[in-house]
């Protein structure tokens, strides 16, 4: 968890068939009837923050609907050794469950969270599997993909990628791509094309939450607020405890900086949970996969407490563990309901492999 947090603290410092839309500006109201751009989207990468970043604006290079393009079912990256072995179990008592069990819960209409290590491999092989799972067990529904690292005032990007406008090169340039291999990624991008649905950025600029974390929601000009989702609340206290104890990692620090941090925290939240909402109600029969890392999923603190407070009740929430170097008492940690959070998810997907350097 301190790993997790970690990467968010770098990030913040250093760091239907749907036709294209004009980007949002920092003059556009947040509003559903401006939010079309996220039915059709650029990166909020978190390894790249910067407070001097600012979002590219480019023109639409076309305005026809996209041409959606089936890319092969293949995973990311070929090693050339299988990957190793993976088990799934259920949250909420701790015990070996199946693929098939997991899949059996979805349904046309659901939001599912499969949570993340950002730089674990087998992290992006279990999602490419969960997601050629649902594909094979609904076959006749749209599946689309929401991305943590896509802003949802880039979406016009997004469209054009995926309708091959233009390159993939030109596209990481425009979106500031960071550290990690786009590899990781491509293929959960690209796999919605398969199935009729589409990829969306849900979360919010990187400007915004790097400027928060700095200086705090008071910080925040009139148009900048505007980009905060409707009624925006801060993660529950039980979320920020957690964040809290994550963050300090045995050190003090100033009250004043964890607050920021944790406000910069409730807005990738807050606006992965509306936009998600948006996309809902536009196609009520699609299921909606969110991509995201694994703190923001886990013990319903963050991104599931928003989805559900904000009215997203058919959700189904899968967390990803890794058990490399974990005793057995670690283990049961990860995989059983914690005394005080409760269960971890409703799912938790385990591997043995060490993350990517």
């Amino acid at each position: 968890m301190k790993l997790i947090l970690s990467f968010f603290v770098i990030s913040i410092f250093f760091g239907s068939h749907l036709r294209a839309q004009p980007l949002l500006s920092l003059e556009h109201n947040y509003q559903p009837e401006l939010l079309t751009t996220i039915n059709q989207g650029v990166t909020s990468q978190p390894f790249r923050f910067s407070f001097t970043d600012t979002f590219t604006l480019v023109p639409e290079l076309s305005t026809t609907p996209p041409v959606k393009t089936a890319p092969l079912r293949r995973l990311a990256y070929e090693t050339g050794e299988p990957l190793p072995a993976s088990a799934i179990y259920n949250g909420k008592n701790g015990k070996p469950t199946r693929l098939e069990i997991l899949i059996k819960s979805i349904h046309p209409g659901s939001v599912v969270i499969i949570s993340e290590i950002h730089n674990n491999p087998q992290h992006h092989e279990n999602q490419l599997k969960l997601l050629n799972a649902l594909s094979q067990e609904h076959p006749l529904t749209e599946i689309s993909i929401g991305m943590e690292f896509f802003s949802f005032t880039h979406q016009s990007l997004i469209n054009n990628y995926l309708s091959k406008r233009f390159s993939e090169k030109y596209f990481l340039e425009q979106i500031n791509w960071g550290a990690l291999p786009f590899e990781f990624y491509r293929p959960l991008v690209q796999f919605s094309l398969t199935t009729n649905g589409w990829t969306y950025g849900i979360n919010a600029p990187r400007f915004l939450t790097s400027k928060v974390s700095k200086n705090g929601l008071e910080a925040l000009s009139e148009s900048e607020k505007k980009l905060l989702p409707p009624n925006f609340k801060l993660g529950r206290a039980q979320y920020f405890e957690r964040f809290k104890q994550a963050m300090s990692g045995g050190h003090k620090l100033p009250d004043s900086v964890i607050e920021n941090y944790f406000a910069a925290q409730s807005i990738w939240d807050d606006t992965m949970a509306y936009n998600s909402l948006l996309l809902t109600e536009k196609n009520p029969q699609q299921i909606l996969v969110i991509i995201v890392g694994d703190f923001h999923n886990i013990y319903g603190g963050g991104l599931p407490d928003r989805l559900l407070a904000r009215g997203v009740n058919n959700l189904v929430t899968i967390s990803q563990v890794d058990l490399t170097q974990k005793n057995e008492s670690e283990k049961n940690n990860l995989l059983n309901p914690h005394p005080l959070w409760g269960p971890r998810a409703d799912f938790i997907w385990t591997s043995n492999s060490e993350p990517a350097q």
